[in-house]
């Protein structure tokens, strides 16, 4: 097949090689840009650090080209579940421990050794939710839950209109 695109008054053939390469470089940096910016505008609880989850998705985007097929990857682990929603479910345990202490963020109890350490966990009877404290302060670190459901976030990624037209714009200037 055979492709060609109006250029300052003439028709030039195009690379199909050449455009899928720029075309996959145009919606990777809009996907990349995009997460940056959702970095920058993620919340946070309050006393809670950065996380820079996003920029860790923008980092983890790659591509690649096979002929005339590019494919644009992000590899960071959760995308998926935040474009697309579901159910998380514990996997090593019985519950998800979410920290909810500055101290313990970015740390699970396992981790931690928690149990060495003197914390102490409560689970209310009949209770949706427990929490891991620490036995000496009662400070409460993390909370438990028995899962965490995600509603699908579209947001997650540009929008189809803003990836075409960076292939687009990519392609176009390769051409120029």
């Amino acid at each position: 097949m055979k492709i060609a695109v109006k250029v300052h008054d003439d028709f030039r053939p195009i690379d199909e090689r050449a455009a899928a390469e720029a075309a996959a470089e145009g919606v990777s940096d809009c996907v990349v840009a995009h997460f940056r910016r959702r970095n920058t505008s993620a919340k946070r609880r309050a006393g809670m650090p950065k996380s820079d989850y996003w920029e860790d998705a923008a980092e983890s985007v790659t591509t690649e080209v096979r002929g005339q097929t590019a494919t644009v990857t992000i590899q960071k682990e959760g995308v998926a579940l935040h474009y697309y929603g579901g159910v998380v479910y514990p996997v090593n345990g019985k519950a998800l421990a979410i920290p909810i202490d500055p101290s313990v963020a970015g740390t699970n109890p396992r981790e931690a050794n928690a149990v060495a350490d003197g914390i102490s966990m409560i689970w209310p009877k009949g209770s949706t939710h427990g929490f891991l404290k620490d036995a000496n302060t009662g400070e409460l670190l993390w909370l438990l839950v028995a899962r965490a459901t995600l509603s699908p976030d579209p947001s997650v990624l540009p929008t189809e209109s803003e990836m075409e037209r960076a292939a687009c714009d990519y392609i176009l200037e390769g051409m120029a």
